[in-house]
């Protein structure tokens, strides 16, 4: 599955995207495989369907919704 490229976080050296799930956005933590200029692979953590949010998290890192 591939997801557009976007500002993703990385918490306690893991890799991490928020994914709007109902009136929350979830932090959950995602592993990357290949990584092109548009677009990542992620290889676990997301499902088809999933609405990741690709915009600047970085103020919310300590957080998990």
């Amino acid at each position: 599955m591939r997801v557009k490229r976007g500002a993703y976080l990385n918490v306690d050296g893991a890799d991490a995207v928020f994914v709007v799930r109902g009136d929350v956005a979830e932090r959950t933590p995602v592993t990357f495989g290949i990584t092109n200029y548009e677009t990542s692979e992620a290889l676990t953590g997301l499902v088809p369907g999933d609405e990741v949010i690709i915009s600047d998290m970085k103020t919310y890192t300590r957080v998990k919704e």
